[in-house]
């Protein structure tokens, strides 16, 4: 707890953890590993934090470690979790695996930032494992920069990211993508923002826009089948149940793709064609399931879940207005009080009275 562990080496061949190796049911908490190098063995890994069995990686920062491969975070076993943590500029010398997090079945990344990763996948899944509530900005590679083999995204947003092969995400195994906000990413070939090769993926209730390619600037399927693509926002118009292709209207679209973007602001505008128009998923409306920043992933709480990694909260745009009258009825000749209320967005109010008569005050 609290520690800095930076500059550390392991010198074997197949070195694992070269700044902390976590075994059983270790806890690493608030802590900076930095700059920390493994062996450069094909079987090396972990140069930041190599994780054996259910250890916890909590409120940390992991970066400018390297490693042949899994140069950050590497799991290795069902149970390890990192949560609340930055994920930054780890290098893989060699490719495989993830240059930030690698994640193994039954492993979780929840709440975490990944970003500055170069050349190769910042964010892999071996045989499995969960992304909830992360954003993944800022990476390139020479391939994809998330690497699905299996393995589930859920809530994310994956914007800003350069994969000089395919797709911001690729998946090379039947995953599931769920409410995730993939924009502004850019591929070399194929699949700005998707890059699918299995017929079973399931994709439902995201949002793929503006992202960039030469071929297919949002999505490419080599393998259409059977899997479940429905609920999603994208353009071309994806084949599937209640999937739309429109602007999502973000409340800050931004500019450019890939790590040259300009990023915005990707909640939802109060007008948005997304809200209200996913399909509601187990735990959304009994259990602790929570959209990117941590609100109840279904507002109202008996409504429907919106498209994308953010539920929208309408008082973010919402203007109200209306007036009271004291006295409300009377006799004339009667003086009348007439008091505006206001509530919501009134950044850059003005406000005039219009009386019917032809007569109105002054802006103000």
């Amino acid at each position: 707890s609290n520690c800095v562990i930076s500059r550390n080496q392991s010198t074997l061949t197949t070195g694992l953890g070269g700044g902390a190796y976590m075994a059983n049911a270790s806890v690493v908490t608030h802590c900076t590993i930095s700059d920390n190098n493994v062996g450069t063995g094909s079987g090396s890994g972990g140069a930041g934090v190599y994780v054996s069995g259910a250890g916890k990686v909590l409120s940390s920062t992991i970066t400018k470690n390297t490693a042949r491969k899994n140069s950050g975070v590497s799991f290795s076993s069902s149970g390890g979790f990192i949560a609340d943590s930055t994920i930054s500029s780890n290098v893989s010398t060699a490719g495989g695996g993830g240059a930030g997090v690698c994640l193994d079945g039954g492993t979780t990344a929840s709440n975490c930032t990944i970003f500055g990763h170069q050349d190769f996948p910042c964010l892999a899944f071996s045989s499995g494992g969960t992304a909830l509530r992360c954003i993944i900005a800022s990476n390139s590679s020479d391939t994809c920069v998330v690497d699905m083999n299996n393995g589930v995204l859920r809530n994310c947003l994956i914007m800003g990211n350069t994969g000089t092969g395919q797709g911001a995400v690729s998946m090379v195994d039947n995953g599931t993508i769920e409410n995730c906000t993939v924009v502004r990413n850019q591929a070399g070939t194929k699949g700005g923002g998707l890059y699918i090769t299995v017929p079973d993926a399931t994709i439902r209730n995201n949002i793929i826009y503006d992202n960039d390619a030469p071929v297919s600037n949002n999505w490419f399927f080599s393998s259409p089948g059977s899997g479940t693509i429905t609920y999603n926002c994208s353009t071309p118009l994806l084949t599937g149940t209640s999937n739309i292709d429109v602007d999502p209207l973000f409340a800050n679209t931004g500019s450019g793709y890939g790590t040259s973007a300009i990023l915005g602001d990707y909640s939802l505008h109060s007008n948005s064609p997304c809200i209200d128009t996913g399909i509601n998923l187990a735990g959304m409306t009994t259990g602790p399931t929570r959209d990117l920043v941590g609100n109840a992933r279904i507002r109202p709480s008996w409504g429907t879940v919106d498209m994308g990694c953010y539920e929208a909260y309408p008082e973010k745009w919402i203007f109200a207005c209306a007036f009271t009258t004291v006295p409300a009825a009377g006799v004339p000749p009667l003086q009348v009080v007439l008091t505006a209320e206001t509530s919501g967005n009134t950044n850059g109010l003005v406000y005039q009275w219009v009386f019917g008569d032809g007569t109105t005050t002054d802006w103000a």
